[in-house]
């Protein structure tokens, strides 16, 4: 009877299963539904990851090409000052040289400067801006 009973249990068992089959089935294609739909979401987050991706690496790609301009800027600063350093300091020799002791020929002082006439040349006003005509008063006398 043992045989018997159980046969009985599992074929109730079986009867009780093919409901809950179909439910799952039903349940399952639902299940496959959402599945798809999460897939295609899935997708637009892989999309916009790709995207944030890209924008960081063109944002690096920016800020290091910022910080070369930086560099060569502040190259190009520093060579306008020492440029305006020497051609202040060769402005300040000459017009010292001139001032202080004027040579009456160059063959007598030996401290010719090329290019200027050996007459005494007027102080010029150290106030004056960069880039102004130092040499214009030179021969007016």
């Amino acid at each position: 009877m043992n045989v018997r009973t159980f046969a009985m249990a599992m074929s109730l068992g079986l009867l009780a299963f093919a409901p809950v089959a179909g439910a799952q089935r039903a349940s399952l294609a639902e299940r496959v539904a959402a599945l798809e739909q999460r897939a295609a979401t899935d997708q637009g987050n892989v999309d916009l990851l790709n995207q944030v991706t890209a924008l960081k690496s063109e944002v690096q790609a920016l800020r290091a090409q910022i910080e070369e301009l930086q560099h060569a800027q502040q190259q190009m600063e520093q060579a306008g000052r020492n440029q305006y350093l020497d051609l202040d300091g060769r402005i300040t020799r000459i017009e010292g040289g001139a001032v202080l002791a004027p040579p009456a020929t160059p063959a007598a002082g030996g401290h010719a400067v090329p290019g200027m006439d050996h007459q005494a040349t007027p102080a010029m006003d150290h106030g004056s801006m960069p880039g102004m005509d130092h040499g214009a008063t030179h021969g007016t006398e």
